[in-house]
């Protein structure tokens, strides 16, 4: 008679080291905070019959890092990762290990360089669709959109007990049609992460089967040391045209950057800056670049060889980035501390503001004397925005409704 092999175990680094990373979690160098979600995740994990937990961190308060060890802490096997954007995609690779030496657990300490290769699980990125069928690795990640109505997924052939997590970044843009479709497929459970949890003024919990695992609010990180604390500017008359304020606002960029060198001279500060059309990003970066030659680039979805303008920006090759529709949550780039708003975004849409705003929130070093600086011009009406920036976010930013 032939072995009967359905009951072995699967094994993998996540479940092999994870009585290891338990027994020294609290020894590890990651914020208290991150230590109580991962907890709270554990509790859940095992106890709870929610299939969803759901945790709720500000921006720039270290989500990645909650990802990255909740497979080890959870003491799971095969883990997928679901994110909004390329962008993300890669900045949790790294996370997780791509590179293994230049993974978060090497940064943090939780193992050496010599032993990386032997704890960090093989990172699996899906570049297409069809490519998610057959898949060998414990850790994947995949952009949302390669699930989506144009993609090449043979549902019948992906296998919905494939993993045993879930892990989705950005989780307020659930339950859009595609993320709804995979949170369905995938029987395992799942843990939502975001700073603003909800989707067109409701819950994204609302009629789910699962629960706040844990919270964090912006204040508490401010306090705690963690963020850095934000400063509103507003200048300008209502009356001012729009060429007047597009050059009101250059200007007072320019001066706030060469004000934050001056506060933290071993860094050159930058500043990004939304705005609503993609024309208009074009025209601001061309009216920046007169007054300072290559200060600035426009960043849209029609951007030409937009990887090597996002290159030169992290490389400091200019210090003002532009952008429409890309880039609005997510990017880890510490050395903006300048967040432009040149358009009007509604009251009522807490999470484009809130989101974007914190890529100016996220400190360089534990001792970073520089506030993050928010600036607009006041014709486009964002004090109210930012007097309810700790509270919980209750509208999506501008993204696909896929």
């Amino acid at each position: 008679m032939a072995l009967n092999l359905d009951d072995m175990k699967r094994t993998s680094r996540f479940n092999t080291y994870s009585s290891r990373i338990l027994e020294k979690l609290h020894d590890f160098t990651i914020y208290p905070h991150q230590r109580d979600a991962l907890l709270a995740l554990q509790t859940w994990y095992n106890n709870d019959c929610t299939r969803i937990g759901l945790v709720v961190i500000p921006t720039g308060g270290g989500k990645s890092g909650i990802a990255v060890l909740a497979p080890y802490v959870m003491n799971t096997t095969r883990v997928l990762v679901v994110t909004p954007s390329l962008q993300i995609t890669n900045q949790l690779a790294a996370d997780f290990g791509q590179k293994p030496t230049k993974s978060f657990y090497v940064k943090q300490g939780i193992v050496t360089q010599d032993a990386a290769d032997r704890f960090v699980e093989t990172v699996r990125i899906v570049n297409e669709g069809r490519d998610l069928e057959d898949l060998a690795e414990n850790l994947v990640i995949v952009n949302a959109h390669k699930f989506g109505t144009n993609s090449s997924v043979d549902w019948e052939k992906l296998n919905e007990k494939a993993f045993n997590l879930l892990i989705v970044d950005e989780a307020h843009h659930f339950p859009a049609p595609t993320w709804s479709r995979i949170v369905s497929h995938f029987k395992c459970k799942i843990v939502f992460l975001t700073a603003t949890p909800f989707r067109r003024g409701q819950p994204i919990l609302d009629n789910q089967d699962g629960r706040i695992c844990f919270e964090i609010n912006l204040n508490s990180l401010m306090n705690n040391g963690i963020i850095r604390r934000t400063q509103f500017l507003e200048i300008g008359n209502d009356v001012d045209s729009g060429v007047e304020r597009m050059h009101l606002l250059s200007n007072e960029i320019l001066r706030i950057l060469n004000e934050h060198d001056q506060c933290d001279n071993v860094v050159q500060h930058q500043a990004m800056v939304l705005m609503k059309e993609k024309n208009d990003t074009t025209r601001f970066a061309t009216q920046l670049n007169k007054i300072r030659q290559d200060s600035a680039a426009s960043y849209t979805g029609d951007t030409k060889n937009s990887n090597s303008v996002l290159q030169r920006f992290e490389n400091g090759e200019f210090r003002v980035l532009i952008v429409c529709g890309k880039l609005l949550e997510g990017y880890d780039r510490k050395q903006v501390s300048l967040c432009v708003i040149a358009r009007n975004v509604q009251s009522r849409s807490k999470v484009l503001f809130t989101q974007f705003v914190g890529r100016c929130l996220r400190k360089i070093r534990a001792d970073d004397p520089v506030d993050g600086t928010i600036l607009t011009h006041v014709f486009y009406k964002q004090r109210q925005n930012y007097e309810n920036l700790n509270e919980i976010a209750e509208e999506d930013p501008d993204d696909d409704q896929d």
